[in-house]
């Protein structure tokens, strides 16, 4: 009983610790917070809200969401499948990855082989900036 008891508080300490600290990054200054997203990092001071819930978030722009498709083609082939859009529409937040990335290659793909080119990626990023994806 006592160390059910014992790794309560144990448990308690840790999950209060991490409260601090989400509390005190909550409470930072916007301005001076430094993202990374697909190994493009950027000093965020626009295009940044704050949601319902007091989340912070800053809008993903052209040049990270062409850098997030271009780090999902895992074959290195220069060109995008239905399998790699749906994993970067998955690490963009999408609801339904295989939705969108159906839709998407629809949309961006003009020669309708399948695949999305390097002179499609384009039509694909100005797509993907239309659903307003944030960090």
């Amino acid at each position: 009983m006592t160390s059910l008891i014992v790794a309560s508080i144990s448990n308690l300490v840790a999950y209060s610790t991490r409260i601090i600290i989400l509390y005190k990054l909550y409470h930072s200054r916007v301005e001076s917070v430094v993202q990374e997203t697909a190994g493009l990092a950027f000093r965020s001071n626009q295009n940044v809200c704050r949601g319902a819930k007091g989340k912070i978030s800053v809008l993903l722009t052209e040049e990270q969401i062409r850098g997030i498709f271009r780090k999902y083609d895992r074959d290195g082939d220069r060109r995008l499948s239905k399998a790699e859009l749906k994993e970067a529409f998955k690490h963009l937040g999408s609801h339904f990855p295989w939705w969108r990335a159906a839709r998407a290659l629809s949309r961006a793909d003009a020669n309708k082989d399948g695949y999305i080119s390097e002179e499609e990626l384009t039509s694909l990023v100005n797509y993907a900036l239309k659903f307003g994806y944030k960090v």
